[in-house]
């Protein structure tokens, strides 16, 4: 791990270990999502990919705020991780919304959303190009 991430690490643990458990939960998936967009002068492509792998795990037991509040988080970044871009888009359109209307998408992920979602997914999308 590189020692630029180190300090960041330890930042989310004394973060995540001052607060109770629901807001904890609340407080890392934060901290992750800040993480993704870090620019990769900070995060490299490994971390990035554990930080993804992390979020999306945590984000399939989260409440709807919390994935809506990561979406809307991550809907100005030209590059987020696959994994995670296919979990929110295939999400309910509350939560994919955001990023259909206003991330970039790759075609081949748009057309896997629009196969595994409804037409208000691919509606959504199409309304703002």
């Amino acid at each position: 791990m590189a020692e630029s991430a180190l300090p960041l690490s330890e930042a989310i643990v004394q973060d995540v270990a001052a607060v109770p458990p629901r807001s904890a939960r609340i407080a890392l998936i934060k901290r992750l999502a800040d993480l993704i967009g870090l620019p990769s002068s900070r995060v490299n492509t490994f971390e990035r990919a554990i930080i993804s792998d992390l979020l999306v795990e945590i984000l399939r037991e989260a409440a709807t705020p919390e994935r809506e509040r990561v979406a809307r988080r991550l809907m100005n970044l030209s590059d987020i991780p696959a994994e995670l871009l296919r979990v929110l888009l295939q999400d309910e359109i509350r939560i994919a919304g955001p990023l259909l209307e206003d991330a970039v998408i790759p075609d081949a992920e748009l057309i896997a959303c629009a196969a595994c979602t409804g037409e208000q997914h691919v509606v959504s999308r199409f309304a703002f190009d």
